[in-house]
């Protein structure tokens, strides 16, 4: 990708860069990533870029953009180029070897404020953290929460840790399989285990954009399709253990296994199984509660 720009002005350089992108990107994709990528770089608002269009850019502004949208070409995430995503009201740092944060997530973290705003000294703990998105964004609204958050990978703990200081909230965070329930990890029990764990199977890579494919954790995303239900039969089997009687489970599922993670849940002696649709109008969501 060269450089082939004819003018520093800051709307025909976004203009450019929006039909390089519209190859990989649909155009309105595209056009939203351009103007992202250019507002943060050069620290302006949206009202600001679109109202004074004879804004003009230095050489250097316009280097940093060029290497910007170079790797954008490549299909590195929007995300990973920029250093963040937002997520709800939170600026979370991310970059390779941590998941970035969803907008279906943000729909499991409002169920759980909705079902338990009004509850005090709550304690909470997030499995498969990666960027810290959930944990913080529980902390944030459940404010005397008590939240523990664990994860496989190291580096995805060190955004999780980065992001917490950077919002101002105390989580614990431990590097923990859930798969091994025999731990020497000493965990409290829990009133909310959450979790957004992997649950795309290898067949549906096929379906995926290649900005997933080639640089977001596989581990975190990617189930083998003869086991889909491996990480929700594991949360179940470590929530019998570490969840307090009348404590809840609340988990992101694949729609294409609802019927099944709410078997697998019952299955368990969880109550109260109940799936909840996301704004797609699909099953994403699951909560149980342990009784006994």
């Amino acid at each position: 990708m060269t450089l082939e720009i004819s003018n520093n002005r800051a709307y025909d350089i976004y203009k450019h860069y929006s039909q390089q992108l519209s190859s990989i990107y649909s155009p309105e994709e595209a056009a939203a990533i351009a103007r992202l990528v250019m507002q943060e770089i050069l620290g302006i608002d949206r009202i600001k870029f679109f109202t004074e269009p004879d804004l003009r850019l230095s050489e250097s502004e316009i280097l940093k953009i060029h290497f910007a949208f170079k790797d954008l070409m490549n299909h590195q995430p929007v995300q990973y180029v920029l250093g963040n995503a937002n997520f709800r009201n939170l600026r979370l740092k991310v970059g390779p070897g941590v998941l970035i944060p969803r907008p279906e997530t943000e729909e499991l973290i409002e169920w759980i404020i909705e079902d338990f705003s009004d509850k005090s000294y709550l304690s909470i703990l997030d499995v498969g953290t990666g960027s810290g998105c959930i944990a913080i964004a529980l902390a944030k609204e459940l404010k005397t929460a008590n939240i523990t958050a664990t994860d496989i990978s190291e580096t995805a703990l060190e955004y999780a840790r980065e992001n917490a200081l950077e919002n101002e909230v105390v989580i614990h965070f431990v590097l923990h399989d859930i798969h091994q329930i025999k731990t020497s990890i000493e965990f409290d029990s829990f009133d909310i285990i959450v979790s957004n764990p992997p649950y795309i199977t290898s067949s549906e890579k096929l379906a995926m954009h290649p900005n997933i494919l080639r640089y977001e954790p596989h581990e975190a995303l990617f189930v083998n399709d003869d086991d889909p239900l491996v990480f929700y039969r594991s949360i179940a089997t470590f929530g019998r253990k570490f969840l307090k009687k009348d404590g809840w489970i609340y988990v992101e599922i694949n729609e294409r296994f609802s019927a099944e993670v709410k078997a697998t849940f019952s299955s368990h002696h969880y109550h109260n199984v109940a799936l909840k649709k996301d704004f797609n109008e699909k099953f994403r969501m699951l909560k149980a509660q342990k009784k006994e």
